[in-house]
C-alpha cells in the first residue's frame, strides 16, 4: 500500500483524506414538546432520549416515550430517517448509536448525518473510535458538554472512495452483528437463571423439595434450617470515593476506576490508591445513581456479601 503525508505531517494511506470532523457532516439539533400539553404526548412518533440508547449497542430499534405529529411540528424536536447516527452531547457524553426507524428526539442529543464524502455507516463506526477525543473536548461548568464547536476540534482521514467505505464497514458491521446476537443469547441465559433461582429459592420448588420439612416464618413456609433477615444485616455496604488522581493511561500503582460507562461495558479509567475503595476478586458492584457518569464516589457501591 502505498502512502501520502497530510498537511499536518501525518501518514495516511493514498486515496485517503484529512478532514475536520464538522466538515463531512450534517449536524442537527433536537428538543422537546412541552411535557404540560397532553396534545403532544403518546402519540405514533418515536422520541428518543438518552435512556433510549442501547449502552453501546449500534442500533435504537424503540423509544420509551411518542410524540404526536402536532408536538412535532409546535416544537423544536427534528425527525431523522432511518439509518441517521445519534450522539448524546450532554450529561452522560459521547453514547452513540444508529437509527433502525425514523425518530424525533430530544435537546440532549445531536443528530448525524453524512455529507457526500462519508456514508452513515462508516460515519457511526468512525465516531465510536473517536469517542474518548470527542470526550476529551467536552465543554461546562456544570455538566459535560459536546458542542458543534467539539466537532470542528476533531481531525479524521477517510477513504475517498465510498466502496472501500462500505467494505469497512461491512466487516464491523458483520462484527457487531455477531455480538448482538451474542447479547440475545446472554440475555436468554440470564432470564433462565432468574426463573431457576426464583423457581428453587423463592418459590422453594427445587429438586426434592417434597422431602424438606417447611416452617413458618413472616415470609410463609420456608425450608426448616433457613432464616428470615434484613438484607443489611447479611451485607456489608462501602460506599466508592473520589480518587486524587485519574488518568487515562495505566500508570505504576494505580488501578482500574469504575464508572457507571464501564459497568455499561465502557472504557476504564485509572486512579492513584489515595483516598479510594479497593475492590477485590468476587466483590459485588451495585450503581447507586444513574444519571450521569460519574466517579465511583459519587454512584457506586462495593457490596461484600
Amino acid at each position: 500500500m502505498k502512502y501520502k503525508m497530510t498537511k499536518r505531517s501525518r501518514r495516511i494511506p493514498e486515496g485517503w483524506e484529512e478532514y475536520k470532523l464538522s466538515d463531512v457532516m450534517y449536524i442537527t439539533g433536537g428538543g422537546t414538546p412541552r411535557t404540560a400539553n397532553p396534545e403532544y404526548w403518546n402519540g405514533v412518533i418515536p422520541w428518543i432520549s438518552v435512556t433510549d440508547f442501547n449502552k453501546g449497542r449500534r442500533w435504537i430499534y424503540e423509544t420509551e416515550k411518542k410524540i404526536t405529529e402536532k408536538g412535532l411540528k409546535e416544537s423544536s424536536t427534528k425527525m431523522l430517517k432511518k439509518g441517521s447516527i445519534l450522539i448524546s452531547s450532554r450529561g452522560t457524553v459521547g453514547e452513540i448509536a444508529q437509527l433502525k426507524e425514523d425518530m424525533a428526539f430530544n435537546q440532549t442529543c445531536y443528530g448525524l448525518n453524512g455529507k457526500k464524502d462519508i456514508i452513515n455507516d462508516y460515519l457511526y463506526y468512525l465516531l465510536r473510535y473517536k469517542t474518548d477525543e470527542l470526550k476529551s473536548k467536552t465543554h461546562g461548568a456544570v455538566f459535560d458538554t459536546i458542542t458543534k464547536e467539539t466537532f470542528k476540534q476533531i481531525n479524521i482521514n477517510i477513504p475517498k472512495s465510498i466502496s472501500e467505505q462500505k467494505a469497512i464497514a461491512k466487516i464491523l458491521s458483520d462484527l457487531d452483528e455477531k455480538i448482538e446476537l451474542n447479547n440475545q443469547m446472554n440475555k436468554t441465559l440470564e432470564a433462565m437463571v432468574r426463573a431457576i433461582f426464583k423457581e428453587w429459592f423463592i418459590d422453594f420448588h427445587f429438586p426434592g423439595y417434597e422431602k424438606v420439612k417447611m416452617v413458618d416464618s413472616e415470609l410463609g413456609k420456608i425450608p426448616e434450617g433457613w432464616i428470615v433477615d434484613k438484607l443489611d444485616n447479611c451485607i456489608e455496604f462501602f460506599k466508592g470515593k473520589k480518587p486524587v488522581d485519574v488518568t487515562e493511561e495505566k500508570r505504576e500503582g494505580y488501578l482500574p476506576q469504575i464508572l457507571i460507562e464501564t459497568l455499561n461495558g465502557g472504557r476504564f479509567l485509572y486512579a492513584s490508591k489515595t483516598n479510594t475503595i479497593i475492590c477485590e476478586e468476587n466483590d459485588i458492584i451495585m450503581v447507586m445513581d444513574g444519571a450521569s457518569t460519574q466517579f465511583i464516589s459519587d454512584s457506586v457501591l462495593k457490596v461484600r456479601v
